[in-house]
């Protein structure tokens, strides 16, 4: 009763993997009969008139509610970042989506702006992905690791285009540290045995020549964007990361 009462006075923020430890759904209640209990009230209603029959809108309320209870705001004061950065969390978490996200967005949208998605696909396939599931999306095993990443990414992502951060992370995540996690998935840390950091080196080097070939087709598309992309860039790229990540890891 003592954890609740410090809950909903919003004396604690809860992350989400506290509150799926806690297991009360009986707080879950009590946020909606207490913060802004009109908008829940309001939300309901859009739900039943989504499912009649039920399905899925205690899950959908639920969701607010957690949000809610994460970010101390109410659920007018939501964003579109809120229902993402929550649905990225869930994917970490479960390893699947959950079916309370999709129609929490739909409902929330009578109450909140959203933006301009009138769903939750329409905004993951057109918006901007966050960090979090820029990097979920390669299932990472470490969550340490995932972690660290993630706080890396968030520092290097201010100074950059979308594309060229996307880029990046996919560089990062899938050709260098899923490519080490799948041949040893007991290191947990950008401290590699030196055999292990050059037997990678040596892979990425074996694909160069296939990367060549792509680039040398490119050569004919001399207005284009794509022109600007180079094997060595790429090169550079990669061989330079276990320095840079181990350079911003610091304090992360």
């Amino acid at each position: 009763m003592h954890r609740e009462f410090l809950l909903l006075g919003r004396v604690v923020v809860p992350s989400y993997g506290f509150l799926v430890a806690f297991r009360g759904k009986a707080i879950l209640r009590r946020v909606r009969a207490q913060h802004r209990p009109d908008l829940f009230a309001r939300c309901a209603v859009e739900a039943a008139a989504l499912a009649p029959r039920g399905r899925g809108v205690d899950d959908a309320l639920n969701v607010l509610a957690k949000i809610v209870l994460r970010t101390g705001r109410e659920l007018d004061q939501l964003t579109a970042q809120d229902l993402l950065s929550y649905r990225a969390w869930e994917l970490a978490h479960y390893g699947v989506g959950k079916g309370g996200v999709p129609p929490a967005w739909r409902i929330l949208r009578g109450v909140a702006d959203l933006g301009e998605y009138p769903s939750l696909r329409d905004a993951q396939r057109f918006a901007q992905r966050t960090t979090a599931e820029l990097v979920d999306t390669h299932q990472l095993r470490c969550r340490p690791m995932r972690d660290m990443l993630v706080r890396y990414f968030d520092e290097r992502r201010p100074g950059m285009d979308y594309s060229s951060f996307c880029t990046l992370v996919n560089d990062v995540v899938r050709n260098f540290w899923a490519d080490i996690e799948i041949r040893h998935p007991d290191i947990d840390s950008l401290h590699l045995p030196p055999a292990v950091a050059e037997a990678w080196r040596q892979r990425l080097l074996h694909r160069l020549p296939d990367l060549l070939a792509t680039w040398t087709q490119l050569l004919a598309l001399t207005d284009h964007p794509t022109r600007r992309w180079e094997p060595k860039r790429l090169r550079l790229r990669i061989l330079s990361l276990p320095a840079d990540l181990a350079r911003h890891a610091v304090g992360l």
